[in-house]
């Protein structure tokens, strides 16, 4: 390879682990109910629930197919056709004010003469600790849950139930919703029952 293109291959690679350097984390907890192995298998036909014509709403439950699609459900437009009908809720609550403070100790520097009993003289640099510095960082966290229902048609009863909840300096459901279905879709066969911790990145907020 070129010289040249070396460094832009460099320079991309930088560019790119700095950018996830930067990218802000959000921890978020992941309680999950299943009962999916009983009833699906590879492909299985799942409609979304409309709960109503926004547009939020349509974008979330495009999101929510992504997934399904990408876990090997089949989405299909009409609950006639599905085995599963899914259920998706996502908000945001209100913002909850908070404050760190930092103390950060002050110091002033004393220079003397002081005159030795042979008659040399010496510096003596004494550091005088003159109380704290305090800053307040004042910040707001926002509660943001995300929950998916998945119902079997045969028999109306939920075969999964999950949530995802976090606290995070981002408050907009449009940067959370995509992150959040993904830590819920990680494991989402494992055991019924469970909860599990994680982060997330959540890149635009």
């Amino acid at each position: 390879m070129p010289a040249t293109s070396s460094c832009k291959a460099l320079a991309a690679l930088l560019l790119l682990l700095v950018a996830a350097a930067c990218t802000p984390v959000q921890p978020v907890s992941v309680t999950q109910h299943s009962r999916i192995a009983d009833v699906a298998s590879a492909g299985t036909a799942v409609a979304i629930a409309r709960q109503g014509d926004s547009l939020q709403e349509a974008d979330f439950n495009k999101a929510l197919a992504q997934r399904l699609t990408s876990a090997g459900f089949t989405v299909v437009e009409g609950a006639s056709d599905a085995r599963l009908i899914a259920t998706l809720k996502a908000g945001v609550a209100e913002g909850i004010d908070k404050e760190q403070v930092y103390r950060y100790p002050e110091y002033i520097t004393r220079s003397r003469l002081i005159t030795l009993n042979d008659g040399r003289q010496v510096r003596d640099i004494e550091r005088i600790y003159m109380g704290d510095r305090v800053e307040r960082h004042r910040y707001t966290i926002w509660p943001a849950t995300v929950a998916l229902t998945l119902t079997d048609t045969t028999t109306g009863k939920p075969v999964f139930e999950g949530e995802v909840a976090t606290q995070g300096s981002c408050g907009a459901m449009a940067a959370l919703i995509g992150p959040m279905l993904d830590a819920l879709f990680k494991n989402l066969r494992s055991e019924s029952g469970t909860v599990e911790r994680s982060y997330v990145e959540v890149p635009t907020c």
